[in-house]
């Protein structure tokens, strides 16, 4: 399973790299790596927009409180770049009560 994130909005790209690094992201080549509980986020920064694509590790039945964490940290830094988080999934920005939607989504 695949879920897409995207923070959309002019980011300063070293800033947005730096706080994903601090949240605990790992370098990977050109994108971060951030792994918790079930699933893995592919950070992508570039263009003054980062992409995130998180993905389950096998079957794990703690992928989606994974899911949680991943996208509270998302939601984070995006609020820290002053910066909204747009989920094709559901089809608009998340808002601070929209996580729950994706979390549905997420499945």
């Amino acid at each position: 399973m695949s879920y897409d994130l995207q923070i959309v909005a002019p980011v300063a790209e070293e800033r947005a790299r730096a706080l994903f690094e601090d949240a605990g992201a790992q370098p990977a080549g050109d994108e971060l790596l951030l792994e918790r509980d079930g699933v893995v986020a592919t950070i992508l920064v570039g263009s003054g927009e980062v992409g995130i694509g998180i993905t389950t590790l096998g079957d794990d039945a703690g992928a989606p409180t994974g899911f949680r964490a991943v996208l509270d940290i998302v939601l984070g830094v995006a609020g820290m770049l002053g910066a909204a988080v747009y989920d094709p999934q559901v089809g608009h920005e998340l808002g601070p009560g929209d996580a729950e939607e994706a979390v549905h989504a997420f499945g």
